[in-house]
This record gives structure tokens, sequence and C-alpha cells, in this order.
């Protein structure tokens, strides 16, 4: 494409994506890989209860996260999902859970090759 052609295309996206009320960021999160789908996050006594792509999970408090375990309900209640939904954020905890740590997924690294 040569940079008149570049230019046009550029104007015309974004000229829809004023029509479609859609921001740079509406684009950024469409072209997002997502992990997953959460859904209905909420406490329930010592639980922390989450709808992960469709499924209900329950996971103690105290094996999860000590900073939640200690903290108020009100406190609890103040978090972000990612919006790839990769993990949970509290803002005023700075505290951060992963979904793959909450399913016990772990990641490894493979072993560096080294070549001669």
């Amino acid at each position: 494409m040569q940079m008149n052609e570049m230019n046009l295309f550029m104007f015309i996206a974004g000229r829809e994506m004023q029509n479609a009320n859609i921001g740079l960021t509406g684009i950024i999160l469409t072209l997002m890989k997502v992990y997953y789908n959460i859904k209905n996050l909420h406490f329930s006594g010592e639980y922390l209860i989450v709808t992960i792509n469709g499924d209900e999970k329950k996971f103690r408090i105290k094996e999860i996260s000590p900073v939640l375990e200690r903290v108020s309900q009100d406190e609890r209640n103040i978090y972000e999902i990612s919006p790839s939904g990769y993990g949970i954020h509290w803002p005023l905890l700075d505290e951060d859970i992963s979904i793959d740590g909450l399913l016990g997924i772990l990641h490894t690294r493979e072993p560096e090759r080294k070549t001669a």
C-alpha cells in the first residue's frame, strides 16, 4: 500500500470508528487475546466465587490470598477484572490474582538452547 492509500485507509477506518462510536480502546480490546470470560465475582463467607468460562468456581480465600483474607468485605468488593480476562486486581489493596493461578495452571520456561 502506498502512503496516500494508507492515509485514505486510516481516514476511512477512523470515520467508521466514529460512526460506530468505537474508539481506539475499543479496537485494541477487539484485537486483544481473551484468556478467560470472567463474570459474577463475589464473596460468600470464606470463599471467593467466580464464573470462569461459564463454570462457577469456588476458592477458599485464605488459600489464595493472605491480603484478601485480612481485609473487610467492602475492600474485597472493589476490584477490576482485566479486559482480557487474565486476572483480577484490587487497586486499594495492590493485590493481583491471575486466573491461571486460581485454576492451578503452571507456566514454565523452556530451557534455553545453547549454540556453539
